[in-house]
């Protein structure tokens, strides 16, 4: 038969210029009509695809029309499905048998296996059409596909629910899939391919077309879908509908019953169509003059799972998130550049300047028209209205396009960009995004005498003029036609393999973490693009307002910031407190410091393409860790930061604290895992954590030009740099920037105030048990002889600095690395194998750009530093007992033994300072030992007072002395002495109590989270209020007292530090920190420069 078919149809084509095709329902007769191009292609009209829809079967899922008698004549469109047109005042338009459909095909040849595309028109679930007059196939089929335009119900004919069984709603979209299932069987007969069926919607026909990648009723009818400005996420699809209320209120205005659901229907059912549809003006919520008396906001889609067979079981942002759709349909959308245009010229249009006023009159109420999405609360929407109107009365000239901003983005940006990442996440298939920012000939508000590029760009509708014919929207000028072919050429492609490249212009899938698009600017320019499509304070903000159900896990959009260079993503986390605050991991700061880059001043990142995936914490930079035999972790491309926040509106001016992690400069990282910033986040601060190169890779210098060293500092300063120049985007104040470190992470922002490098890039320092001065911070280093014999641990040549820094570029980081275990100066027995004392700060005065000019002590004598940086510093009360438990803790009772059998030995490794004469070393033997062999009993605390006083008590107050002598601003200094439920020793199954006191790193833990440090319990939490508070206020304001607590500065005649004792008990003090004995003793052994005429350390 179809054999036959095709040979009478070849000779009526000859005859009548009609064309005759077999369907599975009997014959058809189309037209030959003529396409944008000029082509023939063949047109069959108003096919029946289901019964009418009428009497009994309204408010019914539809049923097929099955076969007609003679041949069917489809020349001539049928009738529109009933709807109140959208520019007229009364009345309406069509019918309500209106179930047809129409093929275009540019072959009648059966099985020719054209690609085909079934057209879904848009207009909000209420009005459209498939009529020619409306939309038409003629610029696509051009390119070579079929094209099948279906009707369906619309308003409430369409969509009307009573949210039950009795009348479940979504018969549009049942429609659509009888419609669908009508294709995929006949389309062969028109030289369709029914295995390469393609949707295409736009706006509500864009949703529809999305719904049924999500309906299981759908699967199996068709392989690619393109979404045109819309989405079945869609806060207009019906979220904020109560389809219940809404049935109700259609009933009564034609006087039907609202009992029962099934008085209800039945009597809708006896309705006239025409009274049904007129009525639901009444639904209509536009200002008093409008023209458009359309009932928004009332019919639409819903998650049916009271019906028999549903079409939608879920929510569609559920189902998506979930991944309850069908992954194999590979998937296109895409945004106008300003889609709400023509919503907002029927506000800000010159031809009605009454409704402006009218609006300005009701501003507040005319404002919630703007919200499409259910739940926003009045204190966002004020949040909006300042946003974007600053909370003024509109005019047209400077709010005509910050209105038409937010209208898309709360009916299109924010949905539309939901959809694709969340379909992406989960699809098996690509999905392509696209942005079209091309103004052509004709735009819609040029029906309002306006001026497309006046309101702002492209609105909703104007791009589907390249796609479809719209004979109402004027002629195409020679640049729209070309337009039309590339629009229709990138559609085409993706009709007919899945992918819209073409031979010059490739276009990237969008993946979630790179949110690759298309921007369509002109026939000549089309670029791909990998930032974000809108703004992301807009995008940030419409996130925020926008509550996603509580079941569903994921942030659905992350958290997008715009950096200057580029945007990165980021995750919501939970505070200490349990607030909410937004986390970007590793953003790249610096070049790979690898090959010939290794051992030289950092280079900047520069930018990235793409959305920054910041998701996640990076590896640490290459390290032995601190307590393991051998071996590394980490990675030498390691030069990155994250910024914490609790807010990313751009430009909040929240204090920013530079965290930088201590570890004697071996070891440590910017990782959660070792240090988090949850507590300090929670007194409203934006806190960065930085990482910087350790060890060889961060110190190794031959004291020449070669290699300079303090390559690590130069890091920090780039660090610096970066969060200087972006740290606004995360909502915090550049002008406010505090450095925060602990050990060597405290020298090492103690050292930015000296250093001529870092000027101008913060405010305040807070230098946790370290200062620049301290002994351990490289005055011992014999930095040359160091490079040589790491040169020599993996076999390079050290005649030169520059063949030994030429080889040493090539050996593998790792090696490189734990060969330094050959510098360790610990017990044999000793599990850790760090080469302490060796790769440390220099003065690098032979550097090209130098970080240290002169040694530290002289510089802060001399006032060779940043005399207007705010400074606070502190100790803990027994920093050193987390060295002495090594020897003095009960599990290492051989290692004791060792240590008196060398004792001598032993003894120098503990003196920090360098060129401490034996006669010196003898006199402090006797002042802490009385020259006894050691024992737990009677040492165990001496020895960590002696340590304590050696590595930290002596520099720190020197440091905190030099300074305040010379500085223009307030310096701040403490002594930690609360004994937690957790101290280092615990490690060690040890009592800090039994080794004299807080050890150096437990107070860190109540201001920085650390995870590996044990649980707080409740007095541990009072105390992390009081001290991340503390910090705060003088982060905030260079000043840490708080209501109750005034903290005096420290002056160089007073001496004046806070007794931190407990979460009740911090006092004011003024006598030293440490027993004077034992100051003076060390005050004694120490020299000082000779150039140093002062007496650097204060009597109490």
């Amino acid at each position: 038969m179809a054999r036959f078919g095709w040979i009478i149809a070849l000779a009526f084509i000859n005859e009548v210029r009609g064309v005759i095709v077999d369907t599975q329902n009997g014959p058809v007769l189309g037209k030959i009509e003529t396409s944008f191009e000029g082509n023939d292609f063949f047109g069959f009209h108003s096919i029946p695809y289901a019964q009418p829809p009428l009497g009994d079967l309204r408010f019914r899922d539809p049923l097929p029309f099955g076969d007609w008698e003679g041949v069917l004549d489809a020349t001539e469109d049928g009738q529109a499905c009933i709807q109140i047109p959208p520019l007229i005042e009364t009345g309406t338009i069509g019918q309500e048998d209106c179930l047809w459909l129409s093929v275009y095909t540019p072959s009648v040849i059966p099985d020719t296996n054209l690609p085909v595309v079934v057209w879904i028109h848009g207009g909000r679930w209420l009005v459209g059409s498939a009529r020619q007059n409306t939309y038409g196939p003629h610029q696509l089929v051009d390119r070579g596909v079929i094209v099948v335009q279906i009707q369906y119900r619309l308003g409430a004919l369409g969509w009307l629910s009573t949210e039950d069984s009795v009348a479940p709603g979504n018969y549009g979209f049942k429609d659509q899939l009888l419609a669908l299932k009508w294709v995929k069987a006949n389309i062969h007969a028109f030289g369709g391919n029914p295995e390469q069926i393609t949707l295409l919607g736009q706006s509500a026909g864009g949703a529809s077309a999305h719904a049924h990648s999500i309906s299981p009723l759908s699967k199996g009818l068709f392989q690619r879908v393109i979404s045109m400005s819309g989405t079945a996420n869609a806060a207009w699809s019906g979220k904020q509908t109560d389809h219940a209320a809404v049935a109700k209120k259609q009933a009564g205005f034609v006087g039907c019953p609202t009992d029962t659901s099934e008085a209800l229907i039945e009597c809708l059912r006896t309705v006239d169509a025409v009274k049904l549809t007129s009525s639901a003006t009444g639904f209509s919520q536009f200002f008093p003059d409008s023209g458009a008396k359309l009932p928004m906001g009332t019919f639409y889609p819903r998650v049916d799972a009271e019906a028999k067979e549903p079409f939608w079981t879920m929510d569609p942002v559920e189902a998506l998130t979930l991944g309850k759709f069908n992954k194999d349909i590979a998937f296109m959308t895409g945004l106008a550049s300003l889609e709400s245009s023509w919503f907002t010229v029927e506000l800000f249009g010159e031809m009605w300047a009454d409704r402006l006023a009218y609006a300005n009159e009701n501003q507040q109420e005319v404002f919630k028209l703007f919200f499409p999405h259910p739940n926003i609360g009045p204190e966002d929407r004020d949040k909006a209205f300042e946003f974007y109107f600053n909370r003024q009365k509109w005019n047209r000239a400077e709010h005509r396009v910050k209105a038409a901003e937010l209208m898309t983005d709360s009916l299109f940006n924010l949905d539309v960009i939901q959809g694709v990442y969340l379909h992406t996440r989960q699809s098996h298939s690509d999905v392509y995004f696209y942005k079209f920012n091309y103004i052509g000939s004709w735009g819609y508000v040029n029906l309002y005498k306006e001026n497309p590029a006046y309101h702002g760009g492209v609105a909703h509708l104007d791009d589907l003029r390249y796609v479809m014919s719209m004979p109402w929207t004027g002629p195409h000028n020679e640049e729209d036609k070309a337009m039309v072919k590339l629009y229709t050429t990138l559609f085409a492609n993706f009709i007919r393999t899945g992918d819209p490249s073409i031979e010059d212009r490739h276009w990237a899938p969008y993946l979630p973490l790179e949110g690759a698009y298309i921007n369509i600017n002109s026939p000549s320019d089309v670029e791909m693009s990998r930032c974000l499509p809108i703004p992301a304070d807009r995008l940030n903000l419409w996130r925020d307002m926008v509550k996603v159900k509580e079941n569903l896990q994921e942030d659905y959009l992350g958290v997008i910031v715009d950096t200057q260079h580029g945007p990165v993503l980021g995750t919501i986390e939970t505070s200490f407190e349990g607030h909410d605050f937004f986390g970007f991991h590793s953003i790249p700061y610096a070049q790979p410091p690898l090959g010939d880059l290794r051992f030289r001043d950092p280079l900047p990142f520069g930018d990235w393409e793409g959305v920054l995936n910041g998701t996640e914490d990076g590896p640490e930079c290459i390290q032995i860790p601190a307590l393991i035999e051998t071996g590394s972790i980490g990675q030498e491309d390691c030069l990155w930061l994250s910024v914490y926040t609790p807010s990313v509106v751009p430009d909040s001016n929240l204090p920013v604290v530079v965290w930088i992690h201590g570890g004697r400069w071996l070891v440590g990282s910017g990782r959660q895992s070792s240090y988090g910033p949850h507590q300090l986040i929670d007194r409203s601060v934006v806190v960065v954590q930085i990482q910087y190169r350790l060890g060889a890779l961060g110190w190794l210098s031959t004291e020449d030009s070669v290699a300079p060293g303090n390559y690590a500092f130069k890091d920090q300063v780039l660090a610096l740099k970066w969060v200087k120049a972006n740290i606004h985007a995360f909502g915090g104040n550049p002008e406010q920037i505090t450095l925060l470190g602990q050990s060597a992470g405290a020298a090492s922002a103690h050292a930015h105030i000296i250093s001529p490098m870092s000027k101008g890039l913060f405010q305040r320092v807070i230098s946790m048990s370290g200062t620049a001065n301290t002994a351990w911070s490289g005055k011992q280093t014999d930095h040359d002889l160091i490079a040589k014999k790491q040169a020599e641990f993996v076999g390079c040549p050290t005649d030169t600095s520059e063949a030994l820094i030429e080889c040493l570029r090539t050996v593998d980081a790792v090696t490189l690395t734990t060969s330094a275990t050959g510098f360790s100066e610990f017990f044999p027995d000793s599990a850790a194998k760090l080469p302490m004392g060796a790769f440390d700060p220099r003065v690098d005065a032979e550097a090209e750009e130098p970080f240290w000019t002169m040694d530290p002590v002289e510089a802060l004598t001399l006032g060779k530093f940043n005399e207007d940086i705010a400074f606070m510093t502190g100790l803990a009360s027994m920093e050193s007992s987390w060295y002495t438990v090594e020897l003095f803790g009960e599990m290492w009772a051989d290692r004791l033994a060792y240590a008196n059998e060398n004792q001598q030995e032993v003894l120098a490794l503990l003196f920090a300072h360098p060129n401490i004469a034996p006669e010196d070393q003898d006199k402090a033997f006797e002042f802490y030992f009385n020259r006894e062999k050691w024992n737990r009993t009677e040492h165990r605390v001496k020895a960590a007072e002696f340590m304590t006083d050696s590595l930290f008590n002596l520099d720190v107050i020197q440091g905190v002395y030099l300074q305040s002598r010379r500085s223009f601003s307030n310096l701040f200094f403490y002594k930690f002495n609360y004994i937690g439920s957790w101290g280092y020793v615990n490690m060690y199954n040890e009592n800090p109590a039994d080794h004299g006191g807080v050890a150096h790193l437990d107070d860190l833990r109540y201001v920085m989270s650390m995870p590996w440090a044990g649980p707080h319990n409740e007095e541990d939490k009072a105390m992390v209020k009081l001290y991340t508070t503390l910090f705060a206020n003088f982060i905030r304001t260079g000043d840490p007292s708080t209501e109750d607590r005034h903290w005096a500065p420290y002056l160089p005649s007073e001496g004046a530090y806070m007794n931190i004792n407990s979460p009740i008990d911090a006092e004011m003090s003024r006598c030293l920190p440490i027993p004077a004995d034992r100051l003076n003793l060390w005050r004694d052994m120490v020299k000082v420069q000779e150039n140093l005429q002062e007496d650097y350390l204060p009597e109490c």
